[in-house]
């Protein structure tokens, strides 16, 4: 007689599959980059992976990308006692519950996998993170201490079989045994991931995913049998408090990441103001992210590049060694958080589509060329509580206003205000800028047809890069500084005064386009690299006699100069190159 099969199963598993695949569709569904979050997770954890896993790793999880592991080793704990805790609940166990039990903690490996590598330094900040390693070392603690006087009542050298059996206990107890038996499977999995990541599945990323998740399952079931031969072998009397303990916290912890994730609190979005206006993104929303050290960035799909973290200086990079420089292409604006402090040297340069900068009240300190080559920058905004910086009409200025610092590359007129008493060097080295106007109650400062100069017009500071055509120089200037024309490649003809006297290094460098200079008689001075890469300058008119002349001022200008007989009343020993 053939025995009738009826398929068994316990609605306990049934509904720990359905929750935790509820929990990781909701996930996929808010998020549509999810699966690509997973994958990226995976494969930096085997890139990445480091056998050597010491306490310092551990405390310091959000170093480089060695958080990737400890946040694995976390979620491998957490699943494996949430499987064991539901499991002790199911009588007579049959296939169908272990189907089920292996693809409810699959999703839920899935799904933890997702939260940890979103928004981790936010979650180990809050009550979450502390509470964890609080409840985990006072449990320890409590039951050191209650083995010890239990060892007090039975001993003679009670004090110091106290002492001893507190220090035994602390370590040789359910807890501490559990934690270390899915630490030691957790290791095995891992090195099993780059194993298989190193051997066949370098090419198939997917792949590699689905075995990850697959063999989640059959190392948490090692995990718990592994624990129970520990505790039987030190002979700890063992009724399951550890898989209670660990469950029911593991699984409030789940419970509490999953209502921050999806109901927008504080540790998963980021919320900011620029100018009275209120912006608000979910970490899960981001296309990519990532952490350096304490700084977490992320790039969202519309363009924004938020930089996030606590008391962090950004480290400074070369010009294109950013985390974020391989989105330059997308990125239209960054926004840099409270807490952090200095923004380091190259931070932004490349990011050519980037329309506006958001600087926090935190930041006290910019290093030089952060927005160098920002071509369609045309804002950097300033939050009003910063002691440090402020910015007017996009433009970044000192605190008190008194230094202008940096004018965004694509704007193409700039009024600098009454209070500016300094100018940073560099501040119009962008290519877009055709007018500077000062205001006429700056005294240290004017404008003369859209070009800087001092107060009195007797020195010509600086032409905008983007003047084209002719511009005669004021007819009271008698020194052009130095840079003062420099890449002006637009500009044709540039008519001197006939009151100028001195002609300042690298004054006329890069005029490309500029191909006659009457030089008056009254110019006594003309110093180094003046004419410098003037590719089509042909003719060069000297009025009088020059007094001094400095090095390589034709340096790499057009050979073929005429009229440059480079007059001097005094003989000069300087070497000049054409």
């Amino acid at each position: 007689m053939i025995k009738k099969y009826e398929p068994r199963f316990s609605p306990i598993s049934l509904i720990y599959l359905l929750v935790t695949g509820a929990i990781l569709g909701i996930v996929i569904v808010k998020s549509a980059s999810a699966f690509e979050i997973l994958k990226e997770f995976i494969v930096t954890l085997v890139e990445n992976f480091d056998i050597h896993l010491s306490m310092n790793s551990v405390i310091e999880v959000t170093d480089g990308d060695g958080f990737e592991f400890v946040f694995f080793v976390l979620c491998m704990l957490q699943v494996t006692f949430i499987s064991r805790i539901v499991g002790k609940l199911i009588e007579d166990e049959t296939y169908l519950d272990k189907i089920f039990m292996f693809l409810g903690s699959t999703c839920l490996s899935c799904f933890l996998s997702i939260s940890y590598s979103l928004y981790p330094i936010k979650l180990l900040e809050s009550a979450f993170g502390y509470v964890t390693i609080g409840i985990w070392v006072g449990v320890n603690l409590i039951y050191g201490l209650a083995k010890a006087v239990q060892g007090v009542a039975e001993y003679k050298w009670g004090a110091y079989i106290f002492v001893f059996r507190c220090v035994l206990y602390f370590f040789i107890n359910p807890f501490m045994l559990g934690f270390l038996c899915v630490l030691f499977s957790t290791l095995l999995g891992v090195q099993l991931y780059a194993w298989l990541y190193d051997a066949i599945l370098y090419k198939n990323i997917v792949l590699l995913v689905i075995t990850v998740l697959l063999v989640s399952y059959p190392l948490n079931k090692l995990c718990g049998k592994l624990m129970d031969l520990l505790l039987d072998i030190v002979m700890v009397a063992y009724v399951g408090v550890a898989d209670i303990f660990y469950g029911i916290f593991s699984t409030t912890l789940i419970v509490g990441w999953f209502v921050l994730m999806i109901f927008k609190t504080g540790y998963t979005d980021i919320t900011f103001m620029i100018d009275d206006e209120k912006y608000r993104y979910e970490a899960i929303q981001t296309i990519n992210r990532g952490i350096e050290k304490d700084l977490w960035w992320g790039y969202f799909s519309d363009g924004t590049l938020v930089i996030d973290g606590e008391d962090v200086r950004m480290k400074d990079y070369n010009f294109n060694n950013s985390p974020w420089y391989k989105y330059r292409d997308e990125i239209s604006r960054i926004v840099v958080l409270d807490g952090i402090k200095y923004i380091g040297s190259c931070s932004f340069c490349g990011m050519y589509n980037v329309k506006e900068i958001y600087i926090s009240k935190d930041v006290n300190e910019i290093s030089n060329l952060v927005f160098l080559d920002c071509k369609s920058l045309k804002t950097i905004n300033v939050d009003k509580e910063n002691k440090v910086y402020s910015s007017v009409d996009g433009i970044l200025f000192d605190k008190s206003q008194t230094m202008l610092l940096t004018c965004p590359e694509a704007k193409k007129s700039i009024e600098i205000p009454a209070s500016v008493m300094q100018i940073e060097e560099n501040f119009t080295y962008n290519y877009m800028l055709e007018t500077i106007n000062v205001s006429e109650d700056n005294k240290y400062f004017s404008s003369k047809n859209g070009v800087l100069y001092n107060k009195a017009g007797t020195r010509l500071i600086r032409c905008p890069i983007g003047k084209k055509g002719e511009y005669s120089i004021d007819n009271n200037t008698k020194k052009i500084e130095t840079s003062a024309f420099k890449y002006c490649k637009e500009l044709e003809n540039i008519i001197l005064s006939n009151k100028l006297k001195e002609i300042g290094d690298s004054a006329f460098s890069g005029c490309k386009k500029l191909k006659k200079m009457l030089i008056p008689k009254s110019v006594k001075n003309i110093e180094s690299y003046a004419f410098m890469d003037c590719e089509n300058l042909e003719e060069v008119v000297f009025e009088g006699k020059l007094e001094e002349i400095g090095y390589d001022v034709f340096l790499r200008s057009n050979s073929r100069i005429l009229g440059l007989n480079l007059p001097l009343k005094k003989s000069g020993v300087h070497v000049h190159s054409y």
